[in-house]
């Protein structure tokens, strides 16, 4: 069991680009010395696309990050500091996960944004593994990026933003900021499309920090900071009220002892973990310990679920599809202890404090491993960590295959013996 995973000693001019194919960082760069040739004709001319300027107090700041659960609360810290240095600002933030956010008092409005640069279901054609089907798809791939960047763009027009943030380093947020015509754009210095923004800020490899700091050190640019770092994620009481009564239908009472097994990533698939090891974990839990073991997921999770079910001996509590996402955060909440993969759900037990054993992948792990204490992280320390296939692993066995049921069950077991002793 590792705590840490070096950093990946690849280099490149793109954050994340070092897995793409030669053609396609030849031809990033082509369109980033056309580009930034172009933007600095045009700054003869227009303020509008001139670097560096000073920043004025702004009336309405427009946060991108259009993402999925987890990403949206890791950067619920860079939220509070834009908040505390522009207090009298009206703050939108453009987000998949709005849920997250209506609870928050450092937002003033959200947006909920479905994004083709980020569909789960039909997926980005760059994690296409046909190199001729990913072809095929990019035109029309690129229709739908330009479409919608477009249309939202001339949308949020009308919405007077003075200042946008891209905590992402997305070459479509970048456009969407300039369609929009918003005066004052940041974001990532090493990000394809930096020529679009007037206030570029220069950040390390992502791989080498942790997103919530990867977030806060853009909006430091603009010279906002805060102290406390922790996410703080709502959990409404009539949530816990909800989850409590679906637990009593399954028999579950207020002083059972509930571990939560939740083993599904739709974002990164190479950190899914293999139903049959689950099922062995879960099945000695229930047997040394005498838990009640409940799994859940969201509805397009089921093979996965099933599939656990089946590699199972005992009984299990099946909550795959059954539960809004405030009663998500209300079993995790509740449970005693949570068992899961790098997810929305992970960072949703980091942020409230839930003793964890978070088996995970080494694609990424220093940016995406669990945000402070009382968590086991399970990950393999090998030579191709920080490789960035998140979406599928090109290699016969995985570093999450190298991972054991044994390895699980040895820090659930020292988890469980420590909760239980606090009790």
């Amino acid at each position: 069991m590792q705590n840490v995973v070096k950093a990946s000693k690849a280099k490149s001019r793109w954050h994340g680009a070092e897995h793409l194919p030669r053609s396609v960082r030849l031809l990033f760069t082509v369109v980033e010395i056309v580009g930034e040739g172009l933007r600095r004709l045009l700054a003869l001319f227009s303020p509008f696309w001139r670097q560096g300027q000073s920043i004025p107090s702004p009336q309405r700041i427009l946060v991108i990050l259009s993402l999925y659960l987890g990403d949206t609360i890791v950067a619920l810290p860079a939220c509070r500091a834009l908040k505390r240095r522009f207090p009298n600002a009206r703050i939108t933030f453009l987000t998949g996960a709005p849920y997250i956010l209506q609870r928050n008092p450092e937002i003033d409005e959200v947006i909920a944004f479905s994004s083709p640069w980020h569909d789960r279901v039909r997926g980005h054609p760059h994690h296409t593994p046909n190199w001729l089907k990913r072809l095929m798809r990019l035109p029309l791939y690129w229709c739908k990026v330009l479409k919608t960047v477009w249309r939202e763009g001339k949308r949020f027009r009308t919405f007077g933003f003075d200042m946008a943030i891209d905590l992402r380093g997305e070459l479509a947020h970048a456009l969407l900021m300039a369609v929009a015509k918003i005066p004052v754009r940041v974001g990532v210095e090493n990000a394809f499309g930096a020529f679009l923004l007037t206030h570029s800020v220069p950040l390390p490899d992502p791989r080498t920090i942790h997103e919530i700091d990867y977030c806060l050190a853009i909006v430091r640019a603009v010279g906002a900071e805060v102290d406390d770092k922790k996410p703080l994620v709502p959990c409404p009481p009539e949530a816990e009220t909800a989850i409590a009564e679906k637990l009593r239908q399954f028999g579950v009472t207020p002083d059972d002892f509930l571990v939560v097994i939740h083993p599904g990533c739709a974002s990164a698939p190479a950190s899914m973990w293999r139903p049959e090891a689950w099922a062995k974990v879960a099945d000695y839990l229930i047997r040394r310990f005498g838990v009640k073991v409940a799994l859940n997921g969201v509805a397009n999770e089921r093979p996965i679920i099933d599939a656990i079910k089946v590699n199972m001996k005992e009984t299990v509590i099946d909550l795959c599809g059954q539960l809004s996402l405030p009663e998500l955060i209300g079993l995790i909440k509740r449970c005693n202890l949570l068992l899961t993969v790098n997810s929305g759900p992970m960072h949703i037990g980091a942020s409230l404090g839930t003793p964890m054993v978070v088996v995970q992948s080494a694609w990424n792990v220093q940016r995406w491993r669990p945000y402070g204490d009382n968590h086991a992280l399970i990950v393999k320390d090998v030579p191709c960590a920080n490789c960035g296939f998140q979406h599928g692993c090109p290699l016969p066995v995985s570093c999450m295959d190298m991972i054991t049921p044994e390895e699980v069950i040895e820090a659930a077991e020292k988890m469980l013996q420590s909760i239980k002793q606090r009790r």
